[in-house]
């Protein structure tokens, strides 16, 4: 029998493909299901005041996950070509959750509905793109939607909730940011790159830091900062990695020997 350690890359790589598409296939079956329970109104019959509460508590979804299906269950009902979209990757589960709530949100405001002609023009727009740029452009056609204040909510003794909205330079930084510091915050978690930023700031301003530092270097001897010969093979002066960097404009050069495709990542680089 034939496992997965033994496919070969083109056949590992072509059954993942196929599995996708079953994914697809199987997620509109999912919301073909729950579209039918919300019309028999089934779950007010298992005890669940709504369709929302079924699906976490009946079918163990998380809130957001529930939340994306639901949304995703109405919007192909005002607009059944959505189904095909999703089925084919065009419009992922999760733009087509935010459209949804964006026409929720826009008739409510408007006091009337959104013509049907209106949301197909938006689904257009938005076929391929990611949940974020769905986020940027829906902010676009609604730039009223008042943003959210600054805040920080202490959650536990030990942790605190911040909030606030960055501008497009702060973002930009951000994502720039994520890569080189890759390493050691390999999920780019927004968390631990603020915390570097922090320890960084006060190593730079904090007096105290600057004090301490000033005494260890009077009280160690100086010494030859040169690699030693066991760790030379290895080191790379920070000139060098510099220049390459700008040469590669900080992205991966390395080619799929098969396809030819270029890997072009910014995460976590290494120089070889």
């Amino acid at each position: 029998m034939q496992t997965i350690k033994n496919k070969s890359n083109e056949m590992l790589v072509a059954d993942l493909k196929q599995m996708v598409a079953e994914e697809r296939r199987l997620l509109i079956e999912v919301l073909h299901h729950l579209q039918e329970v919300e019309d028999r109104r089934l779950y007010l019959e298992r005890g669940y005041s709504t369709l929302f509460a079924f699906a976490t508590e009946e079918l163990g979804y998380s809130e957001a996950a529930a939340n994306r299906r639901i949304q995703a269950v109405r919007l192909m009902r005002e607009l059944p070509e959505v189904e095909e979209k999703v089925k084919t990757g065009k419009l992922s589960l999760s733009v087509a959750s935010q459209v949804q709530s964006f026409f929720r949100q826009e008739e409510k405001k408007r006091k009337g509905p959104i013509s049907t002609s209106e949301k197909r023009d938006l689904v257009l727009q938005l076929e391929g793109t990611s949940a974020r740029s769905c986020e940027k452009k829906i902010a676009q056609i609604a730039p009223e939607i008042k943003k959210p204040r600054e805040k920080a909510r202490p959650l536990t003794e030990a942790t605190t909730l911040i909030q606030f909205v960055a501008d497009k330079e702060m973002m930009e930084g951000i994502e720039k940011l994520k890569p080189l510091l890759a390493h050691g915050n390999p999920e780019g978690r927004l968390a631990l790159l603020f915390k570097k930023l922090v320890s960084l700031g006060l190593e730079k301003w904090d007096p105290v830091q600057r004090a301490a530092r000033r005494r260890k270097k009077v009280s160690k001897p100086n010494k030859n900062s040169t690699p030693t010969s066991e760790s030379k093979s290895r080191y790379v002066p920070a000139a060098v990695r510099d220049e390459v960097w700008e040469r590669d404009k900080g992205q991966c050069r390395y080619q799929d020997p098969v396809t030819g495709r270029a890997c072009g990542s910014r995460h976590g680089l290494q120089l070889d």
